[in-house]
């Protein structure tokens, strides 16, 4: 199959999807396919650094357009202008670009899913949608967008034609398939395939071993770690307060490995509430991932309420193959919520309860035979379920459904390209 992926951010940015998509890519150019990724040439961060326009890595063809490179840190409206940049650009290219047989669009910009579904319509190929965010109802809990207001009507439109016309959308979970179906897909174009990690690359680290741990100095230290993004879905309010009442646990240190806004936000609510047992790291590369995620004694993960079947934290995955406990601070019933109490993973603890938060770590750092139990579980369900093999062997599988018609079989009566430009003509019309 030739496959074009479009996503914003892909290898080397450390953003989840960047990696998911690597993992995706490189796996299925690995298995014979002609892969190739349209990105953007600055990091997702930001900043004056840049990528190269083309470049072959592993075996996939990387494509990336200039954007005005906002990133991240540089607000709403930054991120907004760097999303519409973003699409005019990678339009542009993308019509340049040979023919695929499929257009799968993941997550980064907002409304991606409009760029694939145009170029499907131009090249006459399917379109496989991946939902890892689903806007605007992420927009609207976040206050990006108001309800009801002209903004939203827009991008519901725009998301209900994408999703109805794409050949499949692909689900995070069950819970984010329910919602999906509200913009109208029908079940039998409806697939769940969660995210996954590498358990070739992750896997757990003795602490002997631990390059992150000698590096630091945390030798003696009961690590609580937080690694990843932290965004506007973090409950960083319960957080900090849960650090305030640890703060006298003298062999109890709290890692955050993350960087943005709300990463800098974090400390300086740390330094204004005195909290010296906080040590705070930008992104770890994937070579020496491992062993910073196997540093942790426990992890946290936190989703603000509201955020079931819209988003999944990524960083599940990771913690899973390095065989850590979890303590989750979010909806009592959501996606990461459910996988740890039916798996018994650790602990799921609601919003604003940092009691429970503390006697949750502490419960865990008086236990070390716990710990020990836990990781064994969470090790043997990432190999069962959320290894990156069995998973893309599930993707691959999905999307050879969906072009294997047009692709070995004969099509009857294909399509003519002024029958895509009236398509175009009529969606202006609605």
């Amino acid at each position: 199959m030739k496959i074009l992926f479009i996503n914003q951010c892909y290898w080397p940015d450390h953003v989840a999807t960047a990696q998911v998509l690597t993992d995706l890519a490189e796996g299925l150019a690995a298995r014979g396919h002609e892969v190739t990724v349209l990105g953007s040439r600055h990091p997702y961060t930001g900043g004056e650094a840049t990528y190269p326009k083309q470049q072959r890595r592993n075996g996939v063809l990387i494509h990336r357009v200039a954007t005005l490179g906002y990133g991240k840190r540089s607000g709403i409206k930054g991120r907004m202008l760097d999303y519409l940049s973003f699409h005019v650009t990678a339009l542009a290219k993308g019509m340049w670009l040979s023919s695929p047989d499929v257009v799968v669009t993941l997550t980064s910009p907002l409304l991606v899913g409009v760029l694939g579904r145009l170029l499907t319509l131009f090249k006459r190929a399917k379109h496989v949608h991946w939902c890892m965010d689903l806007f605007p109802d992420t927009g609207v809990l976040f206050g990006i967008v108001k309800e009801h207001g002209l903004a939203h009507r827009v991008c519901v439109f725009l998301t209900r034609w994408y999703m109805r016309s794409s050949s499949a959308v692909l689900a995070l979970s069950p819970y984010m398939a329910d919602r999906i179906q509200r913009y109208g897909v029908s079940a039998d174009r409806l697939h769940i395939v969660p995210v996954w990690a590498d358990g070739t690359k992750l896997r757990p680290i003795p602490r002997p071993e631990n390059r992150f741990i000698e590096e630091h100095k945390l030798h003696d230290k009961f690590i609580v770690m937080f690694s990843g993004n932290l965004e506007l879905g973090g409950d960083i309010d319960t957080l900090v307060e849960s650090l305030v009442e640890l703060r006298d646990d003298k062999d109890t240190l709290f890692v955050l490995i993350s960087e943005g806004p709300r990463f800098e936000e974090f400390r300086e609510r740390s330094e204004q509430a005195s909290l010296h047992h906080v040590l705070f790291l930008p992104y770890q590369d994937r070579e020496v991932l491992a062993h910073s995620l196997s540093a942790g004694d426990v992890h946290i993960i936190t989703n603000k309420r509201g955020l079931r079947g819209l988003r999944v934290p990524c960083k599940t995955y990771g913690i899973l193959a390095v065989g850590r406990p979890i303590v989750y601070i979010g909806e009592p019933h959501s996606e990461t919520a459910d996988l740890i109490r039916d798996h018994e993973l650790g602990f799921v603890i609601q919003e604003r309860n940092a009691q429970g938060v503390v006697k949750a770590i502490r419960d865990l750092r008086q236990n070390p035979g716990l710990r020990q139990e836990i990781s064994a579980r969470a090790r043997a369900l990432f190999e069962a379920s959320y290894d990156s093999r069995t998973n893309i062997d599930l993707f691959e599988k999905i999307v050879a459904q969906v072009v294997g018609a047009e692709v070995h079989g004969a099509r009857r009566n294909p399509p003519r390209p002024r029958r895509r430009v009236r398509e175009l003509c009529q969606l202006g019309r609605r």
